[in-house]
């Protein structure tokens, strides 16, 4: 037996003991849970990476808590009120908002309800693994339980995504500019591998153009990479600077064209994230209005399904933590394991 596991053999009963231990837990966890939607709330308003950074650390000791909060508690009349006050905690946030008009209210306890229903179910099929268990299996116990509460939050957070940008109006042109920055940036690395040509989010759009028509006459020059063309063919790099350059310029400035035929017009000299901000706020602006309600529930849906892909590679780090503050507890004497007369084990707090 592990040093680590501190076992008393008894014959305790399986009942809650020390619940202002648990009390604290659950206020603790309140507390982060709190903070980490109103910083999740402040990097929807900013697009700030240091608010979505403490937002992710936030969360990630709420889930901490939560995870031991399933293993102290015995009672599910006592983890009731405890869930209750982990999900009330983030709506103070939002505290205004609730005398801003009738649906707002509607959204918010939908999502906290939600939320709520996720705690719970996942705190009683943790709870439900332990009494089933001889042994106390921490990682198998809290992997039946994190899928479900994580979802759940996350659900709550599409609420707030959702509110932030298309009830309140939040979704002013410095957010939808760093928004667009950003896909840009994630964007450069398919851009290039597709034309072999690189772009930067700053770059005009005709410096682009000029990069492309020169690769496209390097590449169909004979000897070219790709150029299948004969020997009568003009070899491009063989020729002087000043026809190059006028050969690009040309080759460009039909580019140009046939891409306006596609987006509509643009100028040149428009940065890229100046133009991809400008036609996705042109093409938002001519929806109808049934069809951006479409939009606008399919950027929700994207976004949780987004965050839930994210969160779902840092479970690990949420389970290990956990564990590592578990065996802390019990080195401390916060709390016990014991046995029960047919040989089960269970946790207690001291």
């Amino acid at each position: 037996m592990s040093p680590l596991q501190v076992i008393k053999e008894s014959r305790e009963e399986e009942i809650d003991r020390s619940f202002w231990k648990a009390v604290i837990i659950a206020v603790l966890a309140a507390f982060f849970v709190f903070f980490a939607v109103s910083s999740f709330n402040k990097f929807l308003l900013s697009v700030q990476g240091t608010d979505l950074l403490w937002c992710f650390v936030f969360a990630l000791l709420f889930f901490v808590l939560f995870l031991l909060q399933v293993f102290f508690v015995k009672s599910r009349l006592k983890m009731v009120p405890l869930i209750l006050l982990e999900t009330l905690a983030p709506l103070l946030v939002f505290y205004s908002r609730f005398f801003n008009g009738p649906g707002t209210p509607l959204y918010l306890v939908f999502g906290a309800a939600v939320l709520f229903l996720a705690l719970l179910s996942s705190s009683i099929r943790g709870q439900r693994e332990l009494s089933n268990s001889l042994e106390i299996r921490f990682f198998s116990i809290v992997k039946s339980v994190l899928p479900r509460a994580v979802t759940g939050f996350i659900l709550f957070l599409s609420a707030v995504f959702y509110l932030n940008y298309f009830v309140w109006g939040n979704f002013n042109q410095n957010v939808g500019r760093a928004i667009v920055n950003e896909t840009l940036v994630a964007a450069r690395p398919v851009v290039k591998l597709v034309l072999t040509v690189d772009f930067a989010p700053e770059g005009t759009v005709g410096d682009f153009l000029n990069a492309l028509a020169r690769n496209q006459l390097r590449r169909l020059s004979p000897g070219g990479f790709d150029s299948g063309a004969s020997d009568a063919a003009i070899d491009f790099q063989r020729l002087p600077a000043l026809e190059q350059v006028r050969i690009v310029s040309e080759s460009s400035s039909k580019l140009a064209e046939e891409l306006k035929k596609f987006i509509g017009a643009f100028e040149v000299r428009e940065t890229f994230r100046d133009l991809a901000f400008r036609l996705s706020r042109d093409y938002l602006e001519n929806l109808t209005p049934s069809l951006r309600s479409s939009v606008e529930i399919i950027a929700a849906v994207l976004f949780f399904f987004t965050v839930k892909g994210v969160a779902f590679l840092l479970y690990w780090l949420i389970e290990f933590m956990a564990f590592i503050l578990f065996k802390f507890l019990l080195i401390t004497g916060f709390a016990y394991i014991t046995v029960e007369n047919r040989g089960r084990q269970f946790i207690l707090l001291s």
